[in-house]
């Protein structure tokens, strides 16, 4: 546990910028769930065919949710290895 404070203190990062970042994504995340919920269009057929086969908007919508979330782990990843 003492080994993991101790990295946490190193970060380049202060701790009210990571607090800023954090409250920034939480005010976005909750400006577009705010304006998706009510939007019908989610629930309609999504107009480009993409994995051969239809699927729903919002199907689509947490799919490349998903797979930037894949990606952005593969950065982080990466990014630990250059830092080592």
């Amino acid at each position: 546990m003492q080994q993991k404070n101790n990295m946490l203190c190193t970060n380049k990062y202060s701790e009210e910028y990571i607090d800023n970042c954090i409250k920034e994504l939480n005010y976005n995340f909750q400006l577009t769930i705010n304006c998706l919920l009510p939007n019908p269009q989610l629930e309609k057929e999504y107009p480009l065919i993409v994995f051969a086969e239809k699927m729903t908007t919002d199907f689509f919508l947490i799919h490349l949710i998903a797979h930037f979330t894949y990606h952005l782990g593969q950065i982080n990843y990466h990014r630990r290895l250059s830092d080592a």
